[in-house]
């Protein structure tokens, strides 16, 4: 019988024991993972934010000023030549530094839409695809706004997205 208890001690000292050394091991891992993250990477990561934020800390003198803009969205078209197997998305910002022009925009939204998905729509796969024919295509955008708007001025016309697939 009382082999029995000493049995029974020596088991819950032995259980006792292990967990004590899986504990103790993982606190050890714990150390050695913070002491490689404080010494190692964390001075790297320090490098490379305090680069990106003198880069993007500078001389704010040689940046334009951008007036009010104005973001047309959700213009999908076919292009003339696929033949609805390929189409385009398009997302234009109208830049102008003038809020009631931007509040004659807003009025004049649908319109505006329907004459740029218009214009859009006639062009080729090719001509969407060239950055010199974007170029053209904007400033037809920009001839079709004077239209729409009198001759209000629109300073800038963005493609804040475009997608041809």
């Amino acid at each position: 019988m009382e082999n029995q208890k000493q049995a029974g001690v020596i088991k819950q000292k032995t259980s006792l024991a292990r967990w004590f050394l899986i504990v103790s091991v993982i606190v050890v891992q714990i150390a050695i993972a913070y002491f490689l993250v404080t010494l190692y990477l964390l001075p790297k990561f320090g490098q490379l934010t305090s680069k990106d934020a003198s880069a993007e800390i500078q001389d704010d003198s040689d940046i334009a000023v951008i007036g009010e803009v104005f973001i047309i969205s959700g213009l999908t078209i076919n292009p003339s030549d696929s033949k609805g197997r390929r189409f385009a998305v398009f997302e234009i910002a109208l830049e102008c530094h003038d809020k009631k022009i931007v509040n004659l925009v807003k009025r004049y939204e649908p319109r505006i839409k329907d004459e740029f998905i218009a214009l859009l729509r006639s062009k080729t796969v090719a001509e969407l695809s060239l950055p010199s024919a974007m170029k053209s295509t904007k400033k037809q955008l920009h001839k079709i706004l004077n239209e729409i708007l009198g001759d209000r001025k629109i300073d800038n016309i963005y493609f804040t997205e475009f997608v041809l697939q």
